[in-house]
């Protein structure tokens, strides 16, 4: 199995996130049999990153795209588990860094609500909103289904995907 893990990088990396980066990877290549490809571009707009990572996951013949922000210190199991789920998108629940700290899962609304301005992606005259209780929803393998959108801080992404989308593939709105 092929993996590009991309990490879009900020200008200087914390002294204690970048070990545990190099940690994660140590872990990955010595407790896996995945071939493992690394994708730090250099600092440029989030989604712009993200769509230069999908391409070269598909330029690679890469099985999935898996993405983690520079902040995240991830359990050594995160990627393992995911790809066992056996979905399509998945990520492992994580919050926005800022206060309220809510979790990066969107789900569709029907009407306006003080939250859906901050998503502020419309289609077919719905609106999107933060999911707040959708680990309510979480099914026995603590998945929880048909998010209209997450956030991509630890995300995996079945490469062949993108092979029936368009580019751009994402969005990073206000």
């Amino acid at each position: 199995m092929k993996i590009l893990i991309a990490v879009n990088m900020l200008t200087e990396i914390d002294s204690q996130v970048y070990p545990s980066h190099l940690q994660h990877m140590f872990r990955l290549g010595r407790n896996t049999d995945y071939e493992i490809m690394l994708y730090t571009p250099r600092r440029m707009a989030i989604a712009a990153a993200r769509n230069s990572a999908a391409k070269e996951a598909l330029r690679h013949n890469c099985d999935y795209l898996f993405f983690y922000d520079d902040d995240m210190d991830l359990h050594p199991d995160t990627l393992k588990t995911l790809i066992s789920r056996d979905k399509d998108i998945i990520m492992g629940l994580c919050c926005i860094r800022g206060y309220p700290y809510r979790k990066m899962v969107f789900k569709w609304v029907e009407k306006e609500n003080e939250l859906t301005s901050l998503a502020d992606l419309k289609t077919k005259g719905k609106l999107m909103t933060f999911w707040e209780d959708c680990d309510k929803h979480a099914n026995e393998q603590g998945v929880v289904e048909n998010a209209a959108a997450v956030g991509c801080a630890c995300t995996l992404i079945k490469t062949e995907i993108f092979k029936y989308l368009e580019d751009p593939y994402f969005y990073t709105g206000t």
